[in-house]
């Protein structure tokens, strides 16, 4: 199976974006991942560094014969939320330009691998659509206002099912995508559209290894362990990918978590086998 990820950033997040890329290519060698430069300084510095398996591309090639996602671009949503916008589109576009593709895979640029991600794959088998759940504990479930799957990790199969669910989130996030919550019709950004892939398509596989997108919303609820070569989630999965969402640098040596917002502690086994190699 010829399997294919996608990201995007700009040049501020571009040190993040490089770190995911890499950490997956650690794990996985062969992998090609898509990058959606949101700036011309990340694109250049990509072009210029030619690491295999990346391939940059610009923001603009990205929409130029796109006009529906140049309508939306127009409409009078903020910067962040056309990002938001674009997260189906990309796929689509990398589809397009890797007709080899069997899956694609979008990744948030703030993760980063621990073990090969074809744990996630076996699980799934022949699913059409993979999507994660956030995982939240019962103090955090006031937080799936904001979805109960987290678009850190969404894979879409090269089938007719797969391509279906593709198209209806990007039309949907065509039409809207705010980065507010619109409860009476169960919105969010890009993300809580995830929530109805299940109730809509068929052939959707939402993941149950918690070894992957662990992250400060969830991580309170984990039993984490060392078994000598690796963090072992719960007592059974290798931790797949951890999800650095918020993390701050206060100063050269110095960095501060998102952990406290959720409740959760950071422990000598998170900091030493987690953030430590991250950072």
């Amino acid at each position: 199976m010829n399997r294919q990820y996608c990201t995007y950033f700009d040049h501020r997040y571009l040190a993040r974006g490089l770190a995911m890329i890499r950490s997956l290519r650690r794990h996985e060698p062969g992998a090609t991942v898509w990058v959606l430069c949101l700036s011309d300084i990340a694109f250049d510095i990509l072009t210029r560094k030619n690491e295999a398996g990346i391939k940059p591309f610009r923001l603009a090639d990205f929409e130029a014969g796109d006009t529906a996602l140049q309508t939306a671009k127009a409409d009078g949503r903020s910067v962040i939320e056309y990002y938001f916008t674009c997260t189906p589109s990309l796929i689509r576009y990398v589809m397009r330009a890797a007709p080899e593709a069997d899956i694609v895979t979008y990744l948030d640029g703030d993760l980063w691998f621990f073990s090969d991600p074809g744990i996630i794959y076996d699980e799934a088998q022949d699913a059409s659509v993979i999507i994660i759940a956030h995982g939240f504990g019962p103090k955090q479930k006031h937080l799936e206002k904001f979805g109960i799957y987290n678009v850190g990790w969404v894979s879409f199969r090269r089938d007719d099912r797969g391509i279906a669910c593709l198209d209806w989130w990007r039309q949907q996030c065509l039409d809207w995508c705010k980065d507010d919550v619109d409860e009476a019709n169960r919105r969010f950004a890009d993300q809580r559209y995830l929530d109805r892939f299940p109730e809509i398509f068929t052939g959707v596989h939402p993941l149950r290894n918690t070894g992957a997108n662990l992250g400060p919303w969830n991580v309170a609820g984990r039993r984490l362990s060392w078994d000598g070569t690796q963090v072992v989630v719960d007592g059974r999965d290798p931790l797949v990918f951890f999800h650095f969402h918020g993390i701050n640098a206060l100063g050269e040596r110095y960095f501060l978590t998102s952990h406290f917002q959720y409740g959760a502690t950071t422990t000598g086994l998170m900091k030493r086998e987690i953030y430590a190699p991250y950072l």
